[in-house]
């Protein structure tokens, strides 16, 4: 075969080529679109939950707590997440973000909410106890909230977390607020003064 018949063949394999690859730059302004909307989908699907909570939250000085959606697909599952924890914050602090983030979502129906800490789950909350404490907030004793809502978290795994509690309301009461204080060394202090010490 000589050169003459090589550029023949040259000639006619060059538009086939410039073809395919006209064809794949065209596919990317569809794919890159495509993926830009889902994208964008899943922004909205979470911005709903996302800002109430931040507003609510936007005083707040010594905790940074979000919301969304778990793995922000999940139509039935909140997700509240400490993000963030001053040195200077107390279990009380983080009671009353958590108060104000059910408070926020009140209207709004889920069936379970992950505590969790750093995107890291921690425990699983029955979703009517979280709706009930957003809803009676205004007028509700923080305290008894703080005190009882322990019977409503569960383990990862569903298992309850802290057992029913039976007897006089002195040994109830100091009960409770052993449970509140793991409630609260399980889901954030622990790892906090865990992340605390790593940076020293």
């Amino acid at each position: 075969m000589n050169d003459v018949e090589f550029a023949a063949i040259d000639e006619r394999d060059a538009p086939a080529e410039a073809s395919t690859t006209f064809q794949r730059r065209r596919k990317w302004p569809w794919i890159v679109g495509f993926a830009l909307l889902v994208i964008s989908a899943l922004v909205a699907w979470n911005v709903v939950l996302y800002r109430p909570v931040a507003n609510a939250l936007a005083g707040e000085q010594d905790v940074s707590m979000v919301a969304y959606r778990r793995w922000l697909v999940s139509p039935g599952t909140l997700v509240i997440d400490v993000r963030d924890v001053k040195g200077t914050a107390s279990m009380a602090d983080m009671d009353r973000n958590l108060f104000k983030a059910a408070e926020a979502l009140k209207d709004r129906r889920f069936d379970t909410v992950v505590l969790a800490y750093h995107g890291t789950p921690k425990w699983v909350m029955d979703a009517d106890a979280f709706q009930t404490i957003g809803r009676e907030r205004a007028f509700q004793n923080p305290v008894y909230v703080m005190r009882t809502m322990q019977q409503d978290v569960k383990n990862l795994d569903g298992t309850s977390a802290f057992p029913a509690l039976y007897g006089g309301w002195l040994g109830v009461l100091g009960e409770e607020l052993d449970q509140h204080k793991h409630f609260h060394e399980g889901w954030w202090l622990t790892p906090a003064l865990g992340d605390a010490g790593a940076g020293l």
